[in-house]
């Protein structure tokens, strides 16, 4: 066989060299544009334009061509990279496109996103037959040349709408969902025209053949999406979530799926970036799929692959091929015409204001880096000449530079309805704990009460899709001196913690199985219980759900450690009796964070079961005749309970099927009113938010957090919740 010769050393010097380049040229502009009200995305649009023929090869010929020889091999090497960046960006479009708005789009969304996307259509198709045969790569395939037009005039660039719209904070009001929901099906239905005409391109002979081997071709790619790959992705992300030990093993799999659906179009002839589109629409359905995970994903490719794939495209872009500005102006005015009109007629249709009409026109009139895809698949299939595929990139750059300039213009005229303001008020109160996706960690010396919180945690996770997994962690075992003492100390001791452990297993599984929940078993050797319990956490679980400790509940060595750096959630769970379903569950509540914490696991727990929440609110009020006044959800709040309690907790007690009673006491000591209420038999568990300090500190209620579990008559759960900046105030 054949050596092959290695990579020069200048080759590799340059190619190192050119990523340098583009990247710091890229983070310049884009720290410029992001100073300049712009996305930082134009910035980077630009850099490959700087450093390409049209700026730097003019200004320093001989320094472009050192620095960015023709030589294939040269020039192949950033290409690869590229493609990378490429297929990466489609990716992360495609987790950002949530298909699922298709089902319930709207009619002004729907009037919006057909007429903003056919009137374009129209209006590119008529350009691309009317233009001179100077701007086409083969006067013979003009039909074909206008269609890719038409295709690059209509598609939308949802990145930067999105990201614009976060920076105008729209994203929660009428007008934002309107415009992504425009942009879902503006880019979905422009990515398959885009791999049909990529499809029919390839081959200059039998076009009518090759269109409906694409389309077929398509149609059996989005079918095996559908019925093989989607299942299938979704039980590779199970596995690998309930069983790797290795981190990021969950990032591998995200763009190992991406590449293999890149691949596959591109070997059937629809091209790369359609199979890398696709496989972001499929992981965002995907429930496991975490937003930990996108953020490094994103942390890889939009600082470091996508503006090498900018920066490429821009070295093949020469301005001074366009020797008709005329051409390049009519052409950016054909785009932004048929944007405008088609998406403003279609708003006005829906019976939107003028001003919301227009402002849906404005923000699908970004192209940003979705036309540079379009515009570098036109060059590679020779659709585009040189001189309009530096048309198709001005148009890319001018449009996102325009789109939000143009929103803050229209805005003004859009005013928030009261019903719009009271909605995105309700949206504000996020949930602590997602039924469809709460991992939950569940530690197990063998005791009762870890036996109480598996069949509390299986109930929890009852329809979900997410394991609990239990791990049992026993220390290395020492010399036979050491093991022959734990023995007997073992069977000496009181409690039962670490006696009949694979009896206490089987009936963890056993109430697993009761419940419909998925677990999963593991026994491991560690010599720092908490140490592990809090890196095994820390790989995505939400919670760590775990028995006290029967001395000393919540005091104990390895709760404590475990408090202490917990990456998550923690639930300690007291029984005081054999495990059961507590359908009778009281919370005391203050209206804190901590206290709404609680409050949310309760409510959950009990939709699960069918179990009924009293929400116990204790006024620190002084009452001289310590008169005990209580009312109702349906009676209305008094005084402090309508200024601190009912906003923040009126949108979660509302939105859920579990039957909920609220309670106000007033008294001069709260403590009594809790503890009170708690004797009266009524409850067979009470729950507790508090402060992760505050196992050691008392409570706002008055209590001592271990104070009150140990003198409540009934089950107890302390729920610990992990503050994220700003949330606990």
């Amino acid at each position: 066989m054949t050596p092959i010769p290695a990579l020069p050393g200048h080759t590799l010097f340059l190619f190192l060299l050119q990523i340098a380049l583009i990247l710091t040229m890229s983070r310049l502009l884009g720290e410029l544009a992001k100073r300049l009200g712009q996305p930082p995305v134009v910035g980077e649009l630009l850099a490959g334009i700087v450093l390409g023929p049209s700026l730097l090869g003019a200004l320093w010929p001989a320094g472009f061509h050192a620095i960015f020889p023709a030589d294939p091999t040269q020039v192949h090497l950033l290409e690869v990279v590229s493609w990378i960046g490429m297929v990466l960006l489609l990716l992360l479009t495609g987790i950002e496109t949530d298909v699922r708005l298709l089902r319930s789009l709207g009619r002004t969304a729907f009037t919006s996103s057909a007429l903003g996307m056919v009137i374009p259509f129209l209006s590119g198709l008529a350009l691309g037959e009317w233009m001179p045969d100077s701007y086409l790569a083969d006067p013979q395939r003009r039909h074909l040349f206008s269609c890719f037009l038409a295709t690059a005039m209509s598609i939308s660039a949802m990145p930067v709408i999105a990201k614009i719209l976060m920076d105008l904070e729209l994203t929660k009001r009428n007008i934002g969902v309107v415009i992504l929901s425009a942009g879902v099906v503006d880019d979905t239905t422009g990515w398959l025209i885009l791999s049909i005409i990529a499809g029919i391109a390839g081959s200059s002979d039998h076009i009518a053949l090759n269109f409906i081997q694409t389309l077929v071709f398509t149609a059996l790619f989005l079918a095996a999406c559908r019925f093989l790959f989607y299942p299938g992705i979704n039980w590779l992300f199970r596995i690998v979530d309930d069983r790797s030990r290795t981190p990021n093993s969950d990032l591998v799999v995200v763009v190992v799926f991406a590449f293999v659906l890149a691949a596959i179009t591109e070997k059937i002839g629809i091209h790369a970036v359609f199979g890398a589109f696709v496989a972001g629409c499929l992981l965002r359905q995907v429930p496991r799929l975490r937003p930990p995970t996108i953020h490094r994903l994103e942390t890889i490719a939009l600082p470091i692959f996508a503006p090498i794939f900018f920066g490429s495209v821009g070295l093949k872009v020469d301005l001074h091929a366009v020797t008709s500005p005329k051409m390049l102006l009519i052409a950016l005015a054909v785009a932004t015409f048929g944007k405008l009109v088609g998406c403003t007629a279609g708003g006005l249709i829906g019976r939107m204001s003028f001003w919301e009409s227009l402002s849906i026109g404005v923000a699908m009139n970004a192209r940003g880096a979705m036309e540079l895809v379009v515009a570098l698949v036109g060059l590679n299939l020779g659709i585009l000449n040189p001189a309009m595929f530096a048309i198709v990139v001005v148009i890319a750059i001018v449009t996102s530079f325009m789109a939000p300039i143009g929103l803050r213009l229209t805005l003004k005229g859009v005013k928030m309805s009261p019903e719009e303001r009271a909605r995105i008020q309700s949206e504000s109160e996020r949930r602590l704990f997602d039924r469809t996706r709460m991992k939950t960690l569940l530690p197990t010396a063998g005791g009762p009460n870890a036996l109480a919180a598996s069949r509390m945690a299986s109930a929890l996770l009852r329809g979900g899709s997410s394991t609990l997994t239990v791990i049992y962690v026993e220390p290395p075992r020492g010399n036979i001196f050491v093991r022959f003492t734990d023995f007997v100390r073992a069977r000496f001791k009181s409690d039962l913690t670490g006696r009949n452990l694979q009896q206490h297993l089987d009936q963890m599984k056993a109430f697993a199985d009761e419940q419909q929940a998925r677990i999963e078993i593991r026994k491991v050797m560690e010599p720092d219980v908490a140490e592990y319990v809090c890196r095994e956490a820390a790989r995505g679980f939400d919670l760590i759900l775990l028995g006290g400790g029967q001395r000393s509940p919540l005091r104990a060595a390895v709760t404590t450690g475990i408090l202490q750096h917990a990456p998550c959630h923690v639930g300690i769970v007291l029984a005081k009796g054999p495990p059961q379903d507590f359908k009778r569950i009281l919370v005391a509540t203050n209206g804190s964070f901590f206290s709404r914490a609680a409050l949310e696991l309760a409510v959950l727990y009990a939709e699960n079961i069918q179990g009924t929440v009293t929400v116990l609110y204790s006024m620190d009020e002084p009452n001289d005749d310590d008169e005990e006044e209580s009312t109702t959800l349906d009676d209305g709040f008094r005084r402090m309970m309508a200024t601190t309690l009912l906003t923040t907790l009126s949108p979660l007690l509302t939105r859920t099927s579990a039957k909920v009673t609220v309670i106000v006491r007033s008294s001069g000591d709260p403590n009594h009113s809790v503890m009170a209420e708690a004797r009266t038999g009524l409850y067979q568990l009470l729950v507790i938010g508090a402060e992760n300090r505050a196992v050691q500190h008392r409570l706002k209620v008055g209590y001592d957090v271990e104070q009150i579990v140990h003198d409540a008559p009934c089950a107890a759960v302390v729920v610990i919740p992990k503050v994220g900046e700003g949330e606990a105030g």
